[in-house]
């Protein structure tokens, strides 16, 4: 498969995002990689930034780009465009409980806890891996205490006290 420049320029900016945004990985301190200064540049020029991307994937969505560029629209705060992907992969796969965990993080660090806790509830009807499922099901039951549906949230929370026992809304 050929990839336009135009692709792997898009790719690159990816990859600098990303590695901006996580501190575990290669800092960006080098010219070619780019400061922070560039970073809060690439934000002011989102709508610039997104268009590019979104035109690298025009030729077939593969699942790990649009997974990416979820995670780019997320940070340059387009929360429509992420949520879109993040149901884009969710059509595609939609027993992927990864793809359902990100649209659920996307609605919570948006601040909709509703929409967040129906994800959520989405993703725990896929096969979860069980080291994940516990802390789905407790963030879960935070999104249903805040927004007030203190009973869906009392019985996610005696599950995890109790879980051999059943989990009903």
């Amino acid at each position: 498969i050929e990839q336009s420049p135009h692709s792997n320029a898009a790719f690159r900016l990816c990859d600098k995002v990303e590695r901006f945004q996580q501190p575990n990985r290669s800092c960006i301190c080098t010219a070619d990689a780019g400061s922070s200064q560039g970073v809060n540049g690439l934000i002011a020029k989102r709508s610039e930034v997104i268009k590019e991307l979104e035109q690298t994937l025009a030729d077939g969505q593969e699942d790990e780009k649009l997974q990416r560029l979820a995670r780019i629209q997320l940070l340059l705060q387009d929360v429509p465009g992420a949520v879109k992907s993040c149901e884009q992969l969710i059509a595609m796969s939609p027993q992927v409980p990864a793809y359902r965990l990100a649209l659920a993080r996307t609605y919570l660090a948006t601040g909709d806890r509703t929409k967040a806790a129906a994800a959520y509830q989405e993703a725990l009807k896929t096969e979860l891996p069980t080291e994940t499922r516990g802390s789905v099901l407790l963030t879960t039951a935070e999104c249903f205490e805040q927004i007030g549906q203190r009973k869906k949230a009392a019985s996610i929370y005696l599950q995890l006290a109790d879980p051999q026992g059943s989990l009903s809304f």
